[in-house]
């Protein structure tokens, strides 16, 4: 967009979190109520890793067609808004399953695939269009502030989508709280609508292949590392990550209403920390955040393997919310700022096919092991936590492997690694603590005061 002022990049920023704050209302009640509803139509582990991973894996080959559609239509904004839009029309036979078919799991399974390939064409658009407008010395910041209003959106979600269940506990439930994600997906396109965008450039300068990336092209290597340490590190988490559902639903039996408020208690954490990691990465850069939560990620499933009831698995989900925060945050800045601004959406789109595979091979595995564990014995655990335990070991291997072989895009001051850990992952956050106890203190003691002094005068 020629002449396009500051105003206007603040306007679309305000937009941006409006969209997110919709977009997250849509994405609290399916990312976290699919398996649910899988598991409600009769799925087992096995069929609920296929529906984790087969549509990733349709959306990986759907999305490597993202920059040639971008060019076709000469509009990221466009190419986001309409494949959102198609995406969308989907939760319409998705919510009428169990009245419409037999076999519903295998049609949820089809939809869901057909889906995804659409929604990723959308978001690999998005990313590259978003990483035009917003201001490189301020993304980690804004991107903070923006995942907070989008967790907030998304407790609300959540713990709403698990008190209905709780209350309906059949098929009606789950009509009512995809139809609330449906009209939520339609007020995010609306903002979207909102947003300016930059022209798409029709010779850019930069081109990658595939192949250079296998290879590890020399001016390219750490974009690569970047992408081989996300892959590995999702698969890593994925391979156990849709069986949480299973265990807390089934082994822990919590049922859906504490369901859906420990997945609230995920995100309020998630809204109190995303500015802090935010602050974090502006401070010391991307990639030594994105570390730092590598090493903590791999304690989050090391906790399940040990919990047996409702208290310990709050506590679980506190310091999860906090570790994933910042993983996220950092990861996405940095794949941000490792594209280059010319050929944002090919890089994207390599990214996302890497990253894709490692998120849809996990389920299939973790699928694979649980079947296997259920006819033996580790360590005198249950087969999920037995998948627990092995996530542990290859997120620590993972962050272990690739902490030196990537490297620093955004230079900040040179501070050991040890010495960054420690001041974001215990000292700061106490420190915090301790500030927000003094503050609430403080006012305590200032309505006391106020109230003793109109006592007083009457």
């Amino acid at each position: 967009m020629k002449g396009t002022t500051k105003k206007d990049i603040d306007k679309s920023l305000k937009y941006s979190i409006a969209d997110a704050t919709a977009n997250s209302v849509k994405n609290g009640i399916i990312t976290n109520y699919i398996v649910p509803f899988a598991m409600f139509l009769g799925a087992g582990s096995e069929m609920i890793g296929f529906i984790t991973s087969l549509p990733e894996l349709f959306g990986i080959f759907a999305q490597m067609s993202t920059t040639k559609i971008i060019k076709r239509l000469k509009s990221k904004k466009y190419t986001c808004r309409i494949f959102k839009l198609i995406s969308n029309l989907f939760w319409i036979p998705i919510m009428l399953i169990p009245f419409l078919f037999e076999n519903g799991v295998y049609w949820l399974l089809l939809f869901l695939v057909i889906r995804m390939a659409i929604l990723q064409i959308n978001s690999t658009a998005w990313a590259s269009w978003i990483s035009d407008i917003v201001p490189k010395k301020i993304r980690g910041s804004f991107f903070g502030k923006r995942n907070m209003y989008a967790n907030a959106g998304s407790f609300v979600a959540t713990t709403l989508a698990g008190w209905l269940l709780g209350m309906f506990n059949n098929a009606y439930g789950f009509i009512i709280i995809f139809s609330i994600g449906f009209i939520a997906n339609i007020v995010s396109n609306y903002y979207l609508g909102k947003i300016i965008e930059k022209p798409v450039k029709k010779h850019p300068k930069v081109r990658f292949s595939y192949k250079h990336f296998l290879h590890g092209i020399k001016y390219h290597s750490n974009y690569s590392n970047f992408v081989l340490y996300r892959t590995l590190m999702l698969f890593s988490i994925q391979i156990v990550a849709p069986f949480w559902i299973v265990y807390v639903l089934k082994d822990l039996n919590i049922g859906y209403m504490w369901y859906g408020i420990s997945i609230g208690v995920f995100a309020v954490v998630n809204i109190i920390s995303q500015k802090y990691w935010g602050k974090m990465t502006d401070r010391f850069g991307d990639k030594k955040i994105m570390f730092v939560c590598s090493f903590l990620v791999p304690f989050a499933a090391l906790i399940m393997v040990f919990i047996t009831n409702l208290p310990q698995l709050m506590i679980e989900r506190i310091f999860s919310g906090f570790v994933y925060a910042g993983l996220e945050t950092a990861s996405f800045n940095y794949l941000l700022n490792a594209s280059p601004e010319d050929d944002s959406s090919t890089f994207i789109a390599n990214y996302k096919l890497f990253a894709g595979l490692g998120s849809a091979l996990g389920p299939i595995t973790g699928g694979i092991l649980i079947a296997f564990f259920a006819d033996s014995i580790m360590l005198g655990l249950g087969a999920i936590q037995a998948l627990f335990l092995i996530s542990f070991f290859l997120r620590f291997i993972v962050a272990s492997a690739m902490v030196t072989r990537v490297h620093s895009i955004r230079v900040k001051k040179n501070i050991a690694f040890r010495n960054i850990f420690l001041k974001t992952a215990i000292v700061y956050p106490l420190e915090s603590i301790k500030n927000e106890f003094s503050y609430i203190t403080h006012n305590i003691y200032k309505w006391e005061d106020k109230f003793k002094s109109k006592i007083h005068h009457k």
